[in-house]
């Protein structure tokens, strides 16, 4: 397999789907050969006991897991996972609400209607935890999460009001029914390529979200029959679950190497590039740009060193979404944070510099009521030998940027 394939299925974490395929394949199998044996004892168990009691773990799991991993995908899907459960529970058991038997209603509109919809509505859940960022504010992400799952709830439970008292309804239930099994494939498709786009500098969660999306696809063509659909809600949990777990141990190594403060690797990291003690590559030929950010001590003596932390993380993370997806971005020290180019010339790397430059001149820095202006100098250089001598490469960065420094700021400088 041609390397560069090999490293984009590994950070894509490519292995979680395959491995979530195999036991989706050994559950069909099991289920298509014994179901006769399976169903019994599925009506002697207490099914809806059963799911509210892993409901409750799965977001005992995301919860206690979000203050150690630091990642808003998870706490989220943990969320939304359960109000999808808890929806199922009230339109699979016929729960009248305000003394409405809705769910049977809606039923007898279309079979099987409240139960796509329930379906549809998940799948548009999961592409919507590809789309949110990985990291917000800590106690934004906390107070926010609880309300997905109320909004889930209250949505699917409005909607349902809706079509049972909406008049001349049945041409939009048939048409939806027509037309849900390929907008779920749609829908599913857009999850996939989205996660694909979505592929973080660190350990990826997307291939988590996808395997879900799978088990939920698949879902989808044997959703007449109950107890298929109930075992399958039982393996979506658990594969959240053990993702989570997966995720997990991946980023204990991952925040051993990565700055808490910016959300960028460490100097470690870096130096371990440098050392030739991880593999990043590089290539034969690529690029180092060092960006420093301009009299970054006058924005710590004006507005605090609370702001002057909000520009270093802000400004971190714009130099790091502009430098993907071939950039490797660490923190060198202080205010300086430098930038590995793969397979990048020197004029390719000046370009993508520019780009860095200009991106943080166009995003300035919120502070409480404030708006924080910055700009950055950035030094850069180039190899053609790969990381032979790439201790040599880095003093011709640091000459680069001296002389970015010294010329006048907030420009680019390249060394020949």
């Amino acid at each position: 397999m041609d390397k560069s394939i090999k490293n984009l299925f590994e950070k894509y974490k490519i292995q979680f789907v395959i491995f979530t395929l195999a036991v989706l394949a050994l559950f069909h199998f099991i289920y298509m050969r014994y179901q006769a044996n399976i169903n019994p004892i599925l009506d002697v168990l207490n099914y809806n006991a059963i799911l509210l009691v892993v409901s409750f773990f799965v977001l005992i799991i995301a919860v206690v897991s979000y203050p150690r991993i630091y990642k808003f995908k998870i706490l989220i899907s943990g969320y939304i996972l359960v109000a999808f459960f808890l929806n199922y529970l009230l339109a699979s058991n016929n729960i009248k609400i305000f003394d409405v038997d809705v769910y049977n209603k809606i039923n007898e509109l279309h079979e099987y209607f409240g139960l796509k919809l329930l379906f549809w509505l998940f799948n548009l859940n999961l592409l919507a935890v590809i789309l949110v960022p990985s990291y917000i504010n800590y106690s934004t992400g906390k107070n926010m999460s609880p309300f997905a799952l109320v909004f889930n709830m209250v949505l699917f439970i409005s909607l349902i009001y809706f079509f049972n008292s909406a008049k001349h309804i049945h041409g939009f239930i048939n048409g939806f029914d027509k037309y849900y099994l390929l907008t779920s494939i749609i829908t599913f498709a857009a999850t996939v390529v989205l996660s694909a786009f979505n592929i973080e500098e660190e350990h990826n969660y997307g291939s988590i979200v996808v395997s879900m999306s799978v088990v939920l696809l698949y879902a989808n063509f044997f959703i007449k029959n109950n107890l298929e659909i109930r075992l399958l809600l039982l393996l979506m949990a658990a594969i959240l679950t053990v993702g989570i777990f997966y995720h997990w141990m991946g980023s204990l190594l991952h925040k051993a190497q990565y700055d808490p403060l910016l959300k960028i690797y460490n100097r470690q990291y870096m130096n371990g590039i440098l050392d030739g003690v991880v593999d990043v590559n590089l290539g034969k030929t690529f690029s180092i740009l060092m960006c420093d950010i301009d009299h970054f001590k006058k924005v710590n003596d004006t507005h605090g060193h609370m702001a002057g932390d909000r520009v270093l993380f802000r400004v971190a993370q714009v130099i790091r979404d502009t430098a993907l997806p071939e950039g490797v971005v660490c923190r060198y020290g202080g205010e300086e944070i430098i930038v590995f180019l793969r397979n990048k010339t020197a004029d390719e790397a000046e370009t993508k510099a520019k780009k860095i430059n200009a991106a943080v001149k166009k995003h300035p820095v919120k502070y409480k009521s404030k708006s924080i202006t910055v700009r950055i100098s950035i030094g850069g250089a180039s190899s053609k030998e790969g990381v032979k001598d790439i201790s040599a490469l880095l003093k011709k960065v640091d000459d680069a940027l001296y002389k970015a420094k010294k010329t006048g700021r907030d420009k680019v400088v390249m060394a020949n």
